[in-house]
């Protein structure tokens, strides 16, 4: 198995498993920071819907569109990076830690994906 296939898998557990948090409700620490620094709290809900859409759209896109994946990591770019802005403004730059790795990942996913007429992710 390719690398890269396992990096998109991981990409896809990873941000499928952090909206289902978000979107449970459970995530209250998120909210309260959210509200704290003046971002309705019922913004992790529609970022954990789009981590699941994301992540549904890395494994199964290429289905309804060739490019469905690729368009899916540019908007999980965006996310991560609002994530990481956030928490270099507002956190201990320790807390961007993973939120970059995701970035990093993303950004190797994208690097190495094969052309659009390739059968392959």
């Amino acid at each position: 198995m390719p690398i890269r296939v396992l990096i998109i898998w991981l990409l896809s557990l990873a941000f499928f498993s952090f909206g289902l948090y978000k979107i449970s409700g459970y995530d209250i620490p998120l909210e309260a920071f959210f509200t704290s620094i003046g971002i309705p709290a019922w913004l992790t809900y529609i970022i954990g819907a789009a981590e699941i859409a994301g992540a549904a759209s890395l494994i199964f896109g290429r289905i309804i569109h060739p490019l469905l994946p690729r368009l899916a990591m540019l908007g999980l770019l965006l996310l991560v990076l609002s994530a990481i802005t956030l928490h270099v403004i507002y956190d201990p730059l320790i807390k961007a830690l993973p939120a970059s790795i995701l970035f990093g990942l993303l950004i190797y996913s994208l690097w190495t994906a094969p052309n659009q007429s390739s059968q392959t992710i």
